[in-house]
């Protein structure tokens, strides 16, 4: 069974290297069949899924394991002032700074939009009102503003919002509480990785039914005679490329489609000879 095993992912990385680029690889795909390169997209997937959850988890455990630890957690309430409490009461917001308050997560450039500024005396806020405060968020009487791709939005507080007052003891036991969390759960995180990438990537198999068509055009221009059925079994092999790409750098539609034609003309254009229908 080892070996048996061990033939199989010696053929499956043969068949990568010919799909990168193998001209009589390709005019042999006449005589495989639709079942047989779905099989091998579905190993290819398998095997970029875990190419990817190798690669996420190693990032995210290490960015979890930073951003939980007590050193950690002590930067992060770096940020939030120690004299700032800001509570909510009957869905209403209420500080005991002086407003306007200005809040920075992050260190500013001149001319940069603040983080958030505190103005809970107003009761309502207009665009141009908004953009005199020259920030990213607005917190208001009862109301959080804020600018998307320049419309101004603003969302009430949530009915039913308990009553409490969110402060720096109280951001200190929330984030001690999400880090015991996310410490203890932090195993689970590759299966879960795996499972959204491997799920993913099965839009590949519905994505070529549409790549199969322009790979179709383009092998009519180099003038091989084939059918839609065949450019369907061509562009499953021909994705080979755009999908290790993907294990590392997650791309879309367009960037799949041009590399899957790309490997397509690499791998036909100079043939000569005409391709027989499947």
């Amino acid at each position: 069974m080892c070996n048996c095993y061990n033939q199989d992912i010696m053929n499956i990385f043969k068949t990568i290297l010919k799909s990168l680029y193998g001209k009589e690889f390709y005019a042999g795909l006449v005589n495989k069949s639709t079942k047989e390169s779905m099989w091998y997209l579905s190993k290819l997937l398998l095997l970029t899924a875990v190419i990817s959850t190798v690669i996420f988890s190693v990032i995210s455990i290490s960015f979890i394991r930073q951003t939980t630890s007590e050193e950690g957690r002590s930067k992060i309430l770096e940020k939030f002032p120690s004299e700032l409490a800001i509570s909510i009461k009957d869905q209403k917001f209420s500080t005991n700074v002086k407003e306007p308050y200005t809040l920075n997560f992050s260190e500013k450039k001149d001319g940069d939009l603040s983080d958030m500024v505190i103005e809970t005396k107003l009761n309502s806020v207009s665009y141009d009102e908004f953009v005199k405060y020259h920030t990213s968020v607005l917190l208001i009487k009862d109301s959080v503003a804020a600018l998307n791709k320049g419309v101004l939005e603003v969302k009430q507080v949530a009915k039913g919002m308990p009553d409490f007052t969110l402060d720096k003891k109280f951001a200190e036991e929330k984030l001690a509480w999400a880090s015991g969390y996310a410490q203890k759960s932090i195993w689970y995180l590759p299966i879960a990785i795996y499972i959204f990438v491997y799920l993913w990537g099965l839009n590949y198999l519905v994505t070529n039914v549409f790549v199969a068509l322009f790979v179709w055009g383009l092998l009519a221009i180099l003038k091989k005679d084939i059918n839609y059925k065949h450019a369907y079994r061509v562009s499953m092999y021909a994705s080979t490329l755009p999908l290790i790409i993907s294990a590392f750098i997650p791309i879309n539609f367009l960037p799949t489609l041009v590399l899957t034609l790309i490997m397509v003309f690499v791998n036909f254009q100079s043939k000569k000879e005409v391709v027989n229908q499947a």
